[in-house]
């Protein structure tokens, strides 16, 4: 008969052999030899976690507990077969109980400070980062961990430190390298950045968050060459749309002459906006594109030169031969920054113009200023840019000026119950898609706004615009710079310290001052 011991270690050779599979046979044959060993049903129920078989592992480990309530381990890995399945709690109560009956165990004070952080407690996670380094200054997880959490509650200082540790104690983390590159990103030193993310490359070719930034860190700093061959990484990330079609996609090089294109949009209203700009280059190399966007863009994009037709997302497309992402075009097109595409490339439709020209009436005399303070809540950057109404409160004391808001009515985070309050006029429960918007932007001499999609429509339409810039910008309104290389027409206002938009609208407010006194508008 095998030995218990014979079994375990059959086991634990599968397991360190990556055959989790066999292991798990392995240890079901073992629990019928051995059913209320402690030891056996622990192992086990680490085996089914590592198999992302949370529930049984839960049961398998609490029995081996109720045979043996004094297994540090086994409650640590019960922790985390909880806090795998979302029972942070419970994670919190079994982790809590292994640090009691080990004291000095690290890994349960960073897994214990991992169900904390998840479980939105990120002061006390911190606390168990720092306890479980304390414990064991080599354990690089919880140097990892705590930088991580440093950098979520903005100590950029703190989690740059952390981090280099982590990497010093274990060079081969790419993760780690990732996530320091990430800190050089908001401290805005993308060339430090640039170096993280290569050397977490470099450790794995593979890592997908490392590429896409590195992708980001290089458009930033104008190096759209291999940027943009990096921001096709952007198809890998986790929470990327997989798009099908029945017909193949175009390689980006191979000629397509006598083609229908269909180009599809992917991303968010400014970046479609952005982007479409290159669909009449496109076309002079095919016989006809077809584009599928954003229902609220389909009107205006069915104006843009080079497009034969429009259909929106979800739409059947009527036939084409070859598929490709708008966002893709600039790495076929070898676009850099001298030679994008020039605005206006957008025109309103006249008679939508003639019509908000009634309904704005004669105000001649006056700078007409559009105003947008906020973006889409569920934007990755949204925290940077969007802003309250009442900070526009310093702009509305010029003289001569009337403000009307771009901002939709009931869009989150937009602050409506400032716009009667501040004076600004509104105008928007008029306001059906981007076309409406655009005839409204027509009727106006200028648009001031955050990093927005009114931002690109604005600018795409050759109208003078001032955008508010946050301290660590994104990717196309380069590092640097008042003047952007996508929009002529375009002024940026950078902050100077993340967070401080006040001395920003101070900014904007003197040369809105100038042009009311020059009446000279650009």
């Amino acid at each position: 008969m095998t030995t218990k011991k014979e079994l375990i270690e059959a086991v634990l050779k599968q397991r360190e052999n990556g055959m989790l599979k066999e292991s798990a046979a392995l240890c079901a044959a073992a629990i019928e030899s051995f059913p209320d060993d402690a030891d056996i049903l622990h192992l086990c129920g680490v085996i089914e976690s590592e198999n992302k078989e949370y529930q049984n592992a839960i049961t398998s480990i609490k029995k081996a507990l109720i045979i043996n309530p004094n297994m540090p381990s086994a409650y640590n890995n019960l922790g985390v077969a909880l806090s795998e399945s979302g029972q942070l709690d419970e994670a919190i109560e079994a982790y809590s109980k292994a640090v009691s009956l080990m004291g000095e165990y690290a890994p349960a004070y960073d897994n214990l400070g991992l169900a904390l952080k998840r479980n939105g407690k990120l002061s006390q996670a911190i606390e168990c980062f720092k306890k479980a380094i304390a414990i064991d200054a080599s354990y690089s997880k919880a140097w990892y961990h705590l930088g991580n959490s440093l950098y979520e509650i903005g100590d950029m200082d703190g989690a740059e430190k952390y981090l280099i540790r982590t990497t010093e104690i274990a060079p081969r983390f790419a993760d780690a390298y990732g996530n320091l590159g990430s800190v050089y990103n908001e401290r805005k030193e993308p060339s430090k950045a640039v170096e993280c993310f290569r050397a977490a490359i470099r450790i794995n070719p593979d890592h997908i968050n490392a590429h896409w930034n590195l992708s980001l860190a290089l458009l930033l700093s104008g190096e759209f060459e291999e940027g943009w061959k990096e921001y096709e990484w952007r198809f890998a990330l986790k929470d990327s749309e997989k798009r099908t079609f029945n017909k193949p996609k175009w390689d980006g090089y191979s000629p397509i002459t006598g083609k229908t294109l269909l180009l599809y949009a992917e991303q968010g209203f400014g970046d479609s906006i952005q982007f479409i700009r290159f669909a009449p280059i496109i076309k002079k190399t095919c016989a006809k594109v077809i584009v599928e966007c954003q229902k609220e863009l389909t009107r205006m994009f069915g104006r843009i030169e080079g497009v034969d037709a429009v259909i929106t997302q979800g739409e059947q497309a009527p036939g084409f031969d070859l598929h490709y992402p708008l966002l893709s075009l600039p790495l076929a097109l070898g676009i850099n920054p001298e030679n994008i595409p020039d605005s206006p490339y957008i025109t309103p439709d006249e008679n939508e113009v003639e019509k908000w020209s009634g309904l704005l009436g004669d105000s001649r005399q006056d700078l007409k200023v559009g105003l947008v303070w906020a973006g889409k809540q569920n934007h990755f950057r949204d925290r940077l840019r969007s802003v309250p109404a009442a900070i526009f409160a310093p702009l509305l004391e010029i003289a001569g000026t009337k403000f009307y808001s771009l901002q939709k009515r009931n869009q989150e985070g937009a602050g409506n119950e400032a716009i009667e309050s501040l004076g600004i006029i509104d105008l928007t429960d008029k306001l059906h898609d981007f076309s409406d918007t655009a005839a409204l932007i027509a009727n106006l001499d200028l648009v001031v706004t955050v990093d927005s999609a009114v931002a690109h429509l604005a600018g795409a339409m050759g109208k003078p615009v001032r955008v508010m810039i946050p301290f660590v910008p994104d990717w196309r309104w380069l590092k640097e710079g008042a003047s952007s290389k996508w929009y002529p027409g375009m002024r940026l206002f950078r902050q100077k310290v993340p967070r401080d938009w006040a001395s920003v609208v101070m900014s904007i407010k003197e040369d809105l001052a100038e042009m009311v006194r020059s009446k000279n508008i650009s």
